[in-house]
């Protein structure tokens, strides 16, 4: 018989303004007919986002709404965690970018500010930071303990697990995260080091120089597997998003597969809606895991 594996569907951006239908037109099927368990990781407090994929008109409001105000939606999730079907994650607090032509001069995401500095950007990418790279530790420590806690108040459950906004995370982010008690869906990236430093900092970079260097051609940029730092654990995840590469990704998928690697994939609900051809990849991404013994399994069945 063949050798059981295992993988972790990551799905990024629940908030207020998640439709519970959206999610259902996505997942229903492949939950109750495939027993796909899920790790949702939720905004608590999210201000809206406009345009979401479009770096050319992309906008945020400034003002947070409680997701406990979707009623609808907290009903269903609290449904489909009674059946164990889903983990509920932290993703920030309010995931508020702040964006500028350069990193000296970045404020929030609105509107006003990204028509000026489109203007002026003349064909250049603007600088943005997300929520946990441009804020200070003060500031992080405090959002990320009251947004863990109103998290569990509405859910009642223990949140375990964090996930950066944009995967961007200063030492500051990292340093409040764990704080807070989390582990980190992500990882130490050999070119950001943006841990604090200690013996379990300096054993995890040196485990991912080495294996990098033995591993040089992989598909895989990061460290796969899970990494102990004594308060906490992280898990790298691979990105399905527009744009990825099929043959990159099932290249990384048979890697996994020959080495028995648990396979963290993070995508987005909304994403998967608006592009057809992702879509399509997904689920031929899902029914292949399927085909070679892969077991649904949540982040926190790992991280704990």
């Amino acid at each position: 018989m063949s050798k059981e594996r295992f993988f972790i569907l990551r799905d990024d951006d629940i908030n207020y303004w998640t439709i519970q239908e959206e999610i259902e037109d996505i997942y229903k099927d492949l939950i109750f007919k495939n027993n796909l368990k899920i790790s949702f990781s939720v905004i608590p407090f999210s201000v809206r986002m406009y345009n979401l994929g479009d770096s050319e008109s992309f906008y945020q409001e400034m003002k947070e709404v409680s997701i406990a105000k979707n009623k609808k939606l907290i009903s269903f999730l609290r449904e489909l965690i009674k059946k164990k079907k889903i983990e509920i994650m932290l993703h920030g607090y309010n995931h508020l970018y702040k964006v500028g032509l350069n990193k000296r001069e970045i404020k929030p995401a609105t509107k006003e500010w990204l028509d000026i500095i489109r203007k002026l950007k003349r064909g250049k990418d603007l600088y943005w930071v997300g929520e946990y790279a441009w804020d200070s530790y003060e500031n992080l420590l405090k959002k990320t303990k009251y947004g863990k806690e109103y998290l569990e108040d509405i859910f009642k459950i223990k949140i375990r697990n964090f996930v950066p906004p944009s995967n961007d995370l200063s030492i500051d982010g990292v340093r409040a995260v764990i704080k807070s008690k989390l582990n980190i869906s992500g990882s130490i990236r050999l070119k950001k080091f943006n841990h604090p430093l200690n013996f379990f900092t300096l054993r995890n970079y040196f485990l991912k120089l080495v294996w990098k260097f033995f591993n040089f051609s992989t598909p895989l940029n990061d460290y796969p597997y899970i990494l102990n730092y004594k308060t906490h654990k992280e898990l790298t995840s691979i990105g399905l998003v527009p744009g990825s590469n099929i043959d990159k990704l099932f290249k990384i998928i048979n890697y996994c597969k020959r080495r028995n690697i648990i396979i963290q994939l993070a995508t987005h609900y909304w994403e998967l809606r608006k592009n057809t051809s992702l879509r399509r990849l997904f689920y031929v991404i899902i029914e292949y895991l399927y085909k070679n013994n892969y077991k649904s399994k949540c982040l926190y069945e790992f991280l704990s």
